[in-house]
């Protein structure tokens, strides 16, 4: 098809490019969502938090236990 078909599918190439984009934009979110450093801060400034009284220390087990099960999410989300 060669070039009748890039002729034909060119109007879909913007909407082919979001989907790119939007995908591209996704994978880093998940990146930076489940990076164990960025947890480990996350962890370390609901301590410091907890520590100065401006969290309840129910609210930084919860913030905690949330930051963890981000740690060890299951293998098929990897």
């Amino acid at each position: 098809m060669g070039i009748i078909g890039a002729i034909l599918t060119a109007p879909l190439a913007p909407a082919r490019l979001a989907l790119w984009v939007g995908g591209v934009i996704q994978q880093q979110v998940e990146h930076e969502w489940y990076d164990p450093s960025v947890i480990r801060r996350h962890i370390t400034e609901v301590d410091e938090a907890e520590a100065d009284g401006r969290i309840e220390p129910q609210e930084a087990d919860e913030i905690r236990a949330e930051l963890i099960g981000r740690l060890v999410r299951p293998a098929d989300m990897r």
